[in-house]
């Protein structure tokens, strides 16, 4: 029998409720940040920005981040500060651990499963 298309929504919407709220720490700032994993349609958005791969990180983390109540950590007006004022390394290592989230190891997404056989 056949699963209804219901069920795969669910199941995929459960699925990615459990991803949210993630963290790590920062210890260079003394901060753990919180982030949920990108969309398809959040990464689109990213990848479409006309800026450098710098920049690009630099509004990924500035969007994403959260402190664990769920308020974000900043605003796009903390741009220029943050440009000013922050080490790349630290920003690029932020940013790209929010960015490369959804890059699950493909081992982690289960086995294949064998073919039905015809009776």
């Amino acid at each position: 029998m056949a699963i209804e298309k219901s069920k795969y929504k669910a199941a995929i919407s459960a699925h990615f409720a459990a991803l949210r709220q993630q963290s790590f720490e920062v210890p260079e700032w003394g901060l753990t940040i919180y982030y949920d994993p990108l969309t398809p349609r959040q990464r689109d958005e990213l990848d479409a920005l006309d800026c450098g791969e710098n920049e690009m990180i630099l509004r990924a983390m500035v969007k994403h981040a959260k402190d664990e109540d769920g308020t974000p950590c900043f605003t796009t007006a903390d741009l220029p500060w943050l440009n000013e004022s922050a080490a790349t390394a630290v920003i690029r290592a932020v940013g790209l651990r929010i960015i490369t989230a959804d890059l699950m190891d493909i081992k982690t997404l289960g086995k294949p499963t064998a073919p039905k056989k015809e009776p």
